[in-house]
């Protein structure tokens, strides 16, 4: 069964991958996020987790294009060695969307929700992240053009204690649930406070 081959480059920015039967390839290549958090147990020695978040990593393909749909196809031959197939990241022009979720029937922030960036001509997802800690989402390096933001499962939570055994531990429970929202965004300047206002569950307009 065949899979798909994974190159890590090196200090200087090259990779390869070898073992490729004739066929035509497309390149995609991946720039995770990441987060770094901090915490410590009683008093404890300091604890840094740095975690990358491959849900928010900017991708780009062969022929420098943020879409496979738009890449550029290498053909191999048997026993070919091919050289020069470079990837270039189109850094300039790309931005962020930031901001929060809120209730439409009083303006109060949902502290849980999904959100999608979707591709607003074929409706594929380009992104998708939860609502962080802080009720906020952040969406980075992305290319101008049309999108559609798209949230669901927005809820108001609070913190329940589970027992399993000597185990303790937090999960969030909702107490209040809101309909999904599409919100169209036409992206040429970085939009750092979009708020975006879920109604009522039976209020949910049609998808």
């Amino acid at each position: 069964m065949w899979t798909t081959p994974v190159a890590q480059t090196d200090d200087k920015g090259y990779f390869r991958i070898s073992g490729l039967p004739a066929g035509k390839y497309v390149a995609e290549t991946t720039f995770p996020t990441t987060s770094v958090s901090y915490g410590g147990l009683f008093g404890g020695p300091s604890i840094v987790n740095i975690r990358n978040n491959e849900s928010t990593a900017l991708k780009v393909y062969s022929g420098n294009v943020f879409r496979s749909k738009d890449a550029k196809v290498v053909e191999l031959v048997a026993g070919e060695e091919r050289d020069g197939a470079d990837i270039t990241i189109p850094l300039l022009g790309l931005h962020s969307i930031s901001g929060s979720i809120l209730a439409l029937s009083d303006g109060h922030p949902v502290n849980s929700a999904h959100i999608l960036l979707l591709y607003a001509d074929d409706k594929t997802t380009l992104r998708n992240i939860d609502l962080d800690e802080e009720g906020r989402f952040s969406f980075v390096y992305l290319p101008e053009g049309e999108y559609i933001l798209r949230v669901t499962d927005a809820a108001d939570t609070v913190k329940e204690t589970k027992h399993e055994g000597p185990m303790h531990y937090e999960v969030d429970k909702p107490v209040h649930t809101y309909g999904s929202v599409d919100q169209p965004i036409l992206l040429h300047a970085d939009v750092p406070s979009l708020i975006i206002n879920v109604p009522e569950k039976s209020q949910s307009p049609k998808q």
